[in-house]
């Protein structure tokens, strides 16, 4: 089954030639073919920018990237990559559109990738990033921005702690298990089996991936 496009991003594959998809058959090969040189290249370039300041942020195991601007409202981002792949990198461009743009400090997390870093790490990541964000900010002005399930379950759990996010933006989240519901009614998967970036070929080994790294 064919998935429903705009008609902007079919004339974009049209030009391209091809549907953009991510490549291989394990998560190593998949995870080759985004080292893009190129996005490593304009991500060093991006630090000549006048227009932001970029900070290096180490702290345990939470590689931290921020573009700060002198409003006092900050952004926490994390890259989408089925809990597998990505990383600072990935999602470079976004973070300092969103500097540019809305004049937001922005905060990408790098956090840590499933099968090696087992969930929940993922999730103390960004909520240890979250705090670090809230301590520099003012609690109701931070917003979190992701590709994916990371913005929600990081929102809620900064709930849980007293933190409230002023906005939540969550592109194209996972809201739940699929094996938590019967399959009536819900074809999604099935009508984007070949959707592009990530077919449900990928995604299914993304989350057998993420599955076995949570032993479930």
């Amino acid at each position: 089954m064919q998935p429903k496009l705009a008609p902007e991003w079919i004339r974009l594959e049209s030009t391209l030639g091809e549907r953009p998809k991510l490549s291989g058959t394990n998560v190593q090969q998949i995870r080759k073919s985004l080292a893009d040189p190129a996005l490593e290249a304009a991500a060093r370039n991006r630090r000549h920018d006048p227009a932001l300041h970029i900070v290096s942020v180490r702290k345990p195991r939470i590689p931290l990237e921020t573009k700060p601007r002198a409003e006092p409202d900050g952004c926490l981002t994390s890259d989408g990559g089925g809990f597998c792949v990505g990383d600072l990198n990935t999602e470079d461009v976004t973070a300092a559109f969103l500097c540019k743009t809305l004049s937001l400090t922005v905060v990408s997390v790098g956090y840590g990738l499933a099968p090696e870093a087992p969930w929940p790490a993922a999730l103390e990541d960004c909520c240890k990033a979250s705090h670090w964000l809230s301590r520099h900010f003012q609690a109701d002005h931070v917003r979190i921005f992701g590709r994916g399930t990371l913005a929600l379950s990081t929102a809620i759990k900064l709930a849980q702690d007293g933190i409230h996010a002023n906005g939540v933006a969550a592109l194209a989240p996972l809201t739940i298990d699929t094996r938590a519901i019967k399959d009536d009614g819900h074809k999604s998967r099935v009508e984007n089996a070949e959707a592009p970036i990530l077919s449900a070929e990928t995604l299914n080994i993304f989350l057998g991936k993420y599955r076995a790294a949570r032993g479930i």
